[in-house]
């Protein structure tokens, strides 16, 4: 853990400070502060990114804060929370942060979409009894770069039978009338270059009694019908 333990009061801990930065030649204040660290004693935090959404009438502002080191604390409101999946960005310029209701039980959660490349990933917060907290997302969703029987996986799924040179480039992470939609983008190796093989889209489901998401069946879309 990075910071303490998860949840704790981290105000005293804290430092805060403002502190000149040099940037083209020309100085700016830049908001900083540090944060005790178990392993690495002490590190110095910069806001990375700053957003604000309207929850249930009220202005929430959402900030993200990254150490030297790549450690990352989010701030939703007064509420501070490590950040621990290194693994993957978070606060680039691919970020987008929004509130929807994608659990369907009547409130908004704050959902950050973050896209790097030709990948995108996804990582949601919700509110219980005033606190904020990150709801689980299956590993799977990003299996496609991991495991190299994802696409087996898939295919046998959908009973379906492609070219043995398939291969998954790509993820993109669309919300579309507050549904989670995962599309893997297909593509094959020619002689004459890549092909467009279409796609495979998984919807992500709440599980509201495990208070987690899951995975929907797979459904393939041909590149005939994509481009429809």
């Amino acid at each position: 853990c990075m910071l303490s333990v998860w949840g704790c009061n981290y105000n005293s801990q804290t430092n805060s400070k403002s502190e000149k930065i040099f940037e083209n030649g020309d100085s700016a204040d830049t908001e900083q502060f540090d944060r005790y660290d178990l392993e690495l004693e002490y590190n110095a935090y910069e806001k990375d990114y700053s957003a604000e959404l309207e929850i249930e009438n009220k202005k929430m502002p959402i900030e993200i804060w990254c150490s030297n080191v790549g450690y990352r604390v989010i701030k939703i409101d007064e509420q501070e929370i490590p950040y621990t999946h290194r693994e993957m960005p978070l606060g680039g310029a691919g970020l987008e942060t929004m509130a929807y209701d994608v659990t369907g039980d009547g409130n908004e959660e704050i959902v950050f979409l973050e896209s790097s490349g030709e990948v995108a990933y996804i990582l949601i917060f919700g509110s219980e009894d005033g606190q904020w907290e990150e709801l689980e997302i299956p590993s799977e969703v990003y299996s496609d770069t991991e495991d190299s029987l994802f696409l087996e996986k898939q295919l046998e799924e959908l009973k379906l039978e492609l070219e043995d040179s398939i291969y998954v480039k790509g993820r993109s992470i669309d919300l579309s009338e507050e549904k989670i939609l995962i599309q893997y983008f297909l593509w094959s190796d020619t002689n004459s270059g890549a092909v467009d093989m279409g796609l495979i889209q998984k919807e992500l489901l709440y599980a509201s009694d495990e208070k987690r998401f899951v995975l929907g069946n797979a459904l393939y879309i041909s590149p005939e019908s994509n481009q429809q």
